[in-house]
């Protein structure tokens, strides 16, 4: 998994002794199209890195809202979980 993490744009450059802390805490989530990645209020516990597909973000789960970004492979969704004791700011 290390290649992984090296691979991903937002560690370009980032020399490898830095990656190891990062290895623990990494996992790879697959979520189907439609599905809840996180849900703003709960606790920010990562950041996801994309590597496909599109995630839309709101600022609401009510039905019909409307997204306020796209994101797609090479960016980072989430940086709350930098802050302690952050929470989702979106869903």
């Amino acid at each position: 998994m290390p290649e992984r993490l090296a691979a991903h744009p937002f560690f370009a450059g980032l020399p490898a002794e830095h990656l190891i802390p990062l290895i623990d805490r990494y996992a790879v989530e697959k979520v189907a199209p439609g599905g809840m990645i996180l849900r703003a209020g709960a606790p920010a516990d990562a950041a996801r890195f994309i590597e496909g597909g599109r995630v839309a973000l709101f600022f609401s789960d009510v039905p019909g809202a409307t997204p306020f970004e796209t994101l797609g492979p090479g960016d980072v969704l989430g940086l709350s979980w930098l802050e302690r004791m952050g929470t989702w700011a979106f869903t």
